[in-house]
């Protein structure tokens, strides 16, 4: 079960961005370390930073990465 659903419909973790994104949960933690316009956590919870995964979506588009 993705952790989307617990956290809410438009927010995640990295493993839902990396889901969202058919990456590795590695590369797209990568993304959060070598791009400085990756967006921000919401917050932090005891699962790890919590997404919007929107605005990840739109940051992806932007850059031509993943798959949406």
């Amino acid at each position: 079960m993705s952790t989307a659903i617990l956290i809410g419909m438009n927010q995640g973790t990295i493993g839902d961005v990396a889901d969202q994104h058919k990456v590795s949960r590695q590369r797209a933690d990568q993304w959060t370390k070598e791009h400085p316009d990756f967006p921000k956590p919401l917050r932090t919870s005891r699962v790890g930073n919590v997404y919007d995964l929107d605005r990840v979506r739109a940051w992806a588009t932007k850059h031509g990465v993943g798959k949406s």
